[in-house]
């Protein structure tokens, strides 16, 4: 019986070890790259649900958009999307590759939780449209209940 109750132990903790190391989320390098390693440890060892956001809102709280080239003149007066902390003569590379490797978390953004944002992609006739704050919690939340 002993033995019995002792397997049984032992199997759930290693379940339970098990379970809590598959929910550890994999940083993207890009939030590494925005707030470097310390800060990343840091969440993942404090705030794993944080590294679980950025790692959505990196890719999913935007659309990025063409505007027809008759429209452009249009763009003059939108926020320009700039880096928080450029490096000197660091330019941010709004070419399509450059859009795949996009790094949003290192530039200035400010999202309205009802309203989102939008802003000029340098001198392109691109905007970058972000979500709502709200949308992007629903958003990410449907995601986790996947």
């Amino acid at each position: 019986m002993k033995k019995i109750f002792f397997l049984v132990t032992f199997i759930t903790l290693l379940g339970i070890t098990f379970a809590q190391e598959s929910k550890v989320p994999i940083p993207d390098t890009r939030i590494v790259e925005a707030f470097g390693q310390e800060t990343v440890d840091y969440l993942l060892q404090t705030s794993p649900r944080t590294i679980e956001y950025y790692n959505f809102f990196l890719d999913e709280s935007y659309t990025i958009s063409e505007i027809p080239q008759e429209k452009v003149h249009d763009l003059r007066d939108m926020l320009p999307f700039t880096l928080k902390n450029p490096a000197i003569g660091e330019m941010p590379d709004f070419s399509a590759e450059g859009l795949k490797k996009l790094n949003i978390l290192r530039f200035n953004i400010n999202i309205h939780p009802v309203m989102g944002a939008i802003y000029r992609l340098g001198n392109t006739n691109k905007i970058i449209v972000f979500y709502s704050g709200d949308e992007i919690t629903r958003k990410f939340k449907e995601s986790q209940n996947q």
